[in-house]
């Protein structure tokens, strides 16, 4: 894609549960953040707009980095709260719509709630609608599935691990593989530090991330004699637990507890590790796995995600495995190979090719005024 391309001709309305409150905030789903910043550069961004369903908490419409945004001061609410941000929420829209002559999109972030917004106002007004499917969506507790099998909309799955998360829950639903989007820092050896911390951990200290068999892990390692150093960032209601369990397991002086930092904190630490110890129990892309491979980071984790075997990624079921592959990797060290993922602009221009497909597509015409 020329990088002096603008598509002015497109209107993208993204519907998503929270977006960042300002430029500042790189913390509120960082995977959303990344794919506006990418799309930005081919569409202006005074023709992108955020329907934040939920966060920020209030409504009062701001810009970030060119494009408006428009809280709906949800605020994970039910009852008379959540039908006030609904209505909020298709008001933002309508007054988008009748402002845009031509070429308006609906893009929502995830399959849930924000879907099924966009869907029903796809259906009510005629404007095409593609919604971004991650995988924790597809379960039991997802009440929007039952309406959604129901309906025809694009969906695009960032991996075949998410394909086959929506295949489990909608058999008939066709899906258009889309990586997602990973804007990282320039250059990215910047920093200039040597690889000094040996396992590095990232992500939310719960449950589902499996951060007790981190520790396991390095706890198998010391009694093979290996003691790598440590360090885990995230916060989450397990920290307390896995601090207990150093402390019992005489780890302590080996693992640190950073805490949460901001991406660009995690982005520095990512170049001064070697290891990415990711234990997680699910993944249906894992943006953490590219930013490690892409800071020149090895990984060890579960067959999840956007796993590839080969080279520096090793797959493992369980802590006795993964001790297994850190050995191996820490032996390899320093690696040599070079890890080739599509750009972002590559990504970028799957979605634009989406739009355009929506956009032609007789099925859409565009509502009478």
């Amino acid at each position: 894609m020329d990088g002096n391309y603008m598509s002015s001709d497109k209107h993208v309305v993204i519907v998503a549960p929270g977006f960042a409150a300002d430029e500042e905030d790189n913390r509120c789903i960082p995977a959303l953040q990344d794919m506006v910043l990418g799309l930005m550069k081919v569409i202006p961004p005074e023709n992108m707009h955020m329907i934040a369903l939920h966060y920020p908490f209030h409504s009062n419409p701001y810009t970030w980095h060119g494009m408006t945004v428009y809280p709906c001061k949800g605020k994970n609410s039910r009852g008379l709260n959540k039908l006030l941000m609904r209505t909020r929420a298709r008001r933002c829209f309508r007054s988008i719509q009748q402002k845009t002559p031509s070429g308006l999109i609906l893009h929502s972030f995830w399959l849930s709630e924000s879907c099924y917004l966009a869907q029903k106002w796809s259906v009510r007004y005629g404007v095409p609608h593609l919604c971004t499917f991650m995988g924790q969506e597809a379960n039991g507790k997802n009440r929007y599935l039952a309406f959604l099998r129901k309906q025809d909309f694009c969906l695009t799955v960032p991996s075949l691990f998410a394909e086959a998360r929506v295949k489990s829950v909608m058999p008939e639903k066709a899906c258009t593989l889309i990586p997602l989007l990973v804007n990282m820092p320039e250059p990215i050896k910047s920093a200039g530090y040597e690889r000094d911390i040996d396992l590095l951990g990232v992500g939310n200290l719960i449950r589902l991330k499996s951060y007790h068999v981190f520790l396991e892990t390095v706890s198998i390692l010391a009694e093979k004699g290996l003691r790598p150093g440590c360090l885990i960032i995230g916060e989450g209601p397990e920290a307390e637990a896995l601090k207990r369990i150093c402390d019992e397991r005489g780890l302590s002086e080996q693992v640190c507890f950073a805490g949460a930092l901001s991406r660009s904190e995690v982005f520095a630490w990512m170049q001064r590790s070697k290891i990415l110890l990711h234990p997680s129990l699910h993944e249906t892309f894992g943006m953490v796995y590219r930013e490690a491979l892409l800071s020149g980071m090895a990984i060890v984790s579960r067959a999840n995600g956007s796993y590839e075997p080969g080279g520096r990624w090793i797959a493992a079921n369980d802590a006795h495995e993964m001790a297994e592959a850190v050995a191996i990797l820490l032996k390899r060290y320093p690696w040599t190979d070079t890890v080739d993922f599509p750009g972002p602009e590559e990504t970028v221009k799957e979605y634009l090719e989406c739009y355009d497909d929506l956009l032609s597509a007789k099925r859409y015409p565009h509502p009478p005024r």
